[in-house]
């Protein structure tokens, strides 16, 4: 059995939603602690140089000296740096940190950068690309260039494209979810192997279990109560435009101009969360454009925040358990800003220096509920008793014939909406009009003449209409 003492430095994760303190945690703990730490960034959209403001990236004079890792290291007009680049060269980067006798610090919210970290082999992709920008190549080392033909056509001919060569994989992935859709192709294109049959062996290989994690890894979840974070989220929103957010996304606007590049927000540096909401301001400068963007990009952090807690209570939590002693996550209430030290920075500091004792063999156990609010314990449970990626048996395609345009791509968003009120109020106006229709083709008869009545009446009513026009006329 693979044990958290025989496996070599542990590391510290950071994880927790935008906005909740992250960044400020991952520096306290590298300046507090002994041996000191050294950050990595985890954040996919913090790797790119030149828009620090608008991908939130903490300011250099509020560091504190502590070196940052894979931070601003990627020019913005790179539109494909893989999640395999990305890792090796942050492996490398622990590895270093480990040499010199420092404590390795991963910080970040992007989910498939951390696992990535966490865990051995957890992309299908991961051997298939080569190079510091992560072009996927093929065996004999024919490269895929980023505007590949085959992998710049609409949304809705990649997705036929894909049903045709990996008819699984169309169903795991949604119609609409074009950057999913390209990789998938992009894998089958560069290497003749279908990722549907790539995940079949790893799901072979029991790629989650304590065999497959890098490092002993002590998660320490920063949480806050939904209410009192989205209000922070909203005055975020706010101070970033007032900091120079313009500035930066003009100049990214005239950047792209000059490359000739399009603005596909699922791509690169343009997925950050502003760019897109307040492209139409950058087209007009009009003041109404530039308040209706800071609504939109309100909504879209605030969905965000959503989503990130949405994946570590249903992925994070369940790899951890499936890791054995090797993951442990302790969650850390950040709801009380004036509570903060208490809190989250003191209680992390000793969970970190405990796990490292137990890691070393001087403690006979760790449990991280001891160092998690008992009011909180409930959340360490995962929401999910098995990953999606490993349940191919969850994996469907249906098409809601009443809600056009709706499509599941799992069991439970299927049951989810069927459930919901909106597809059983369309049911309802359907049925109510199936019975009409049966009711008038029982009712021919009836229906006739009361056509008959209806047209008459109608005359009636048009030449009372024109009769009254020319004597209003005539007056």
């Amino acid at each position: 059995m693979v044990s958290a003492r025989s496996s070599g430095s542990p590391v510290v994760s950071i994880v927790g939603t935008t906005g909740v303190g992250k960044s400020d945690l991952a520096v306290h703990l590298s300046r507090t602690l002994s041996p000191p730490g050294e950050v990595i960034n985890s954040d996919s959209l913090q790797v790119y140089e030149g828009l620090p403001i608008t991908t939130n990236q903490m300011p250099v004079s509020e560091r504190e000296e502590v070196p940052h890792h894979m931070l601003a290291v990627i020019d913005a007009m790179v539109r494909d740096y893989s999640v395999p680049a990305y890792a090796r060269a942050a492996v490398s980067a622990v590895e270093d940190i480990h040499k010199r006798g420092k404590r390795a610090i991963i910080c970040g919210g992007t989910a498939y950068y951390t696992t990535s970290l966490l865990f051995k082999d957890m992309l299908p992709s991961e051997s298939m690309e080569d190079g510091d920008n992560g072009v996927t190549t093929a065996p004999g080392g024919e490269r895929l260039p980023e505007d590949d033909p085959r992998l710049t056509l609409p949304t809705a001919e990649l997705y036929a494209r894909l049903r045709e060569v990996d008819p699984t994989m169309a169903d795991r992935w949604h119609p609409r979810d074009t950057r999913k859709i390209r990789r998938a192709l992009e894998i089958f294109y560069a290497t003749g192997t279908r990722q549907s049959e790539l995940y079949a062996v790893q799901r072979a290989q029991q790629r989650l279990g304590p065999g497959s994690v890098r490092y002993p890894t002590l998660v320490l979840w920063l949480w806050s109560e939904q209410q009192i974070l989205d209000e922070r989220l909203e005055r975020r929103c706010e101070h970033m435009i007032g900091s120079g957010m313009l500035d930066e996304l003009r100049a990214l606007d005239c950047r792209l101009a000059d490359a000739k590049l399009g603005s596909d927000y699922e791509r690169g540096i343009l997925q950050a969360i502003g760019y897109k909401e307040l492209s139409p301001w950058l087209a007009t400068n009009n003041p109404e454009d530039l308040a209706r963007g800071l609504l939109d990009m309100k909504v879209a952090t605030r969905r965000y925040a959503r989503k990130q807690v949405k994946w570590i209570r249903n992925k994070l939590l369940l790899q951890a358990r499936n890791a054995g002693e090797m993951i442990q996550v302790v969650l850390l209430d950040a709801t009380d800003l004036s509570q903060w030290r208490e809190n989250v920075a003191l209680i992390g500091e000793q969970a970190v220096q405990d796990f490292r004792s137990f890691v070393a063999g001087e403690r006979d156990a760790f449990d991280a509920r001891d160092y998690t609010p008992k009011h909180l314990h409930d959340m360490l449970q995962p929401k999910l008793e098995r990953e999606l990626s490993t349940a191919a048996d969850e994996w469907i395609h249906r098409e809601c014939d009443i809600c056009q345009g709706f499509v599941a791509v799992t069991l439970a968003e299927w049951e989810r909406h069927v459930g919901s009120r909106s597809h059983r109020g369309r049911v309802a106006r359907q049925r109510k009009h199936e019975a009409f229709q049966a009711w008038q083709q029982a009712n021919p008869n009836y229906v006739s003449t009361r056509r008959k009545s209806l047209d008459r009446d109608a005359d009636i009513n048009l030449s009372v209409l024109h009769d009254e026009s020319e004597a209003a006329g005539k007056a």
